[in-house]
């Protein structure tokens, strides 16, 4: 949900062991290293593509649930055998993928919204009181805490040297990963909703100015931007030399970021909607949920709809393309599994509480969570 309170920037560190009240197993694993078919950030890759590789043969089976407290609205990350996942009482979550127990648990400051990021047994994740975390993955422990002027529901991507996220403030930051300490900030014209995606030694971010704009990863110096003119909360979408993202004046943006030039935009003929969702782009379409409770698939070269899949509520979640199959979840309740080319129903599951959050998809399983507090972890029929 957008939020609308905004609080001076004080971009100090906070005392990171006052914040933290984690609950810490006796042994625990050693996530973030293993790679392999990981989905260890939102959208799963820096391009925020929302592809994952491997399979998920139907139908899904319900492998185990996780009570996590309080509604999740944010994504999941796996990593090393590892669920991570937020939700809206501060409660920070460390589950076993296996058997779905808790190996800790931290407590933030605010809720959470935001989807963390995993690397190298780091996890990064912000809160609702513009706090941006670093914790320990195998352990919960905090290893630095950042404060910035207002909430954080845009979600991390990390990079060798650097850590990546936008806050309501304004502003989108670039830490030094190893210790927390401010490398550079850019200034845009209103907040940063959306998560930032990274291709080619560029930072592509879209915002609540109306802006795709265009940064160096390592100055923060702004190379080029296109005025869309339109709201975005949804996060870019890179293939190539296109950007696919959605915006709240009810359209589909399609832009070549090279040339700061517009290919298509798409805008459907019969209601008007705000496009929440990020766009997945798999082979031969562009698939995005609509607040007109509906799932559009669209030929990403023109822009012209191949289906539509209707639900019975909003889709907020990000559609996750996994081979043939799309995954995404409806305020309906129910998760859904679509066939990519043609929109058919293949699958479904009712998990009561309505889905806002999106798949996350990796080392054969997938998780995702439900407004009532409840996470899910699924996998591929044998």
């Amino acid at each position: 949900m957008l939020k609308k309170s905004f609080r001076t920037i004080v971009a100090l560190s906070l005392p990171a062991l006052v914040l933290a009240l984690a609950d810490t197993p006796a042994a625990a694993p050693n996530p973030g290293n293993d790679k392999d078919n990981a989905w260890p950030l939102f959208r799963g890759n820096p391009e925020r593509t929302g592809t994952a590789g491997g399979s998920l043969p139907l139908p899904l089976k319900l492998e185990w649930s996780y009570e996590a407290g309080d509604a999740v609205e944010s994504s999941a990350a796996v990593a090393g055998g590892t669920v991570f996942v937020g939700a809206l009482d501060g409660s920070f979550h460390s589950v076993d993928l296996k058997s779905g127990k808790r190996n800790w648990k931290f407590t933030a400051q605010a809720g959470i919204a935001s989807s963390p990021a995993v690397a190298d047994g780091t996890v990064y994740f912000g809160d609702d009181e513009g706090n941006f975390y670093a914790l320990d993955a195998a352990g919960g422990k905090p290893h630095w805490t950042f404060e910035t002027g207002a909430e954080i529901i845009s979600s991390p991507v990390a990079l060798p040297e650097q850590v990546l996220f936008g806050s309501y403030d304004g502003h989108l930051y670039a830490l030094r990963r190893r210790d927390g300490q401010l490398l550079w900030k850019f200034e845009t014209e209103g907040r940063v909703h959306a998560s930032p995606a990274v291709a080619d030694g560029k930072v592509f971010v879209t915002g609540c100015d109306g802006f795709m704009r265009v940064l160096d990863v390592t100055t923060g110096k702004e190379t080029d931007q296109f005025h869309i003119g339109d709201y975005m909360a949804a996060s870019p979408a890179l293939a190539g030399d296109l950007l696919y993202v959605g915006t709240f004046a009810n359209r589909v943006h399609c832009i070549n970021w090279k040339q700061a030039k517009q290919v298509w935009t798409y805008e459907a003929a019969d209601r008007s909607f705000p496009f929440y969702s990020s766009a997945a782009v798999g082979p031969g379409r562009v698939i995005v949920g609509g607040r007109d409770k509906a799932v559009h698939a669209l030929d990403p070269e023109t822009g012209k709809a191949i289906w539509t899949y209707r639900t019975r509520g909003r889709v907020d979640s990000s559609p996750v393309v996994v081979g043939k199959t799309v995954f995404v979840g409806s305020l309906d309740g129910n998760l859904y599994a679509l066939e990519m080319d043609s929109g058919t129903l293949q699958w479904k599951f009712n998990a009561g509480g309505g889905l806002a959050a999106s798949p996350a998809v990796g080392e054969g399983r997938l998780v995702i969570g439900s407004r009532d507090g409840v996470l899910y972890c699924f996998r591929g029929a044998n």
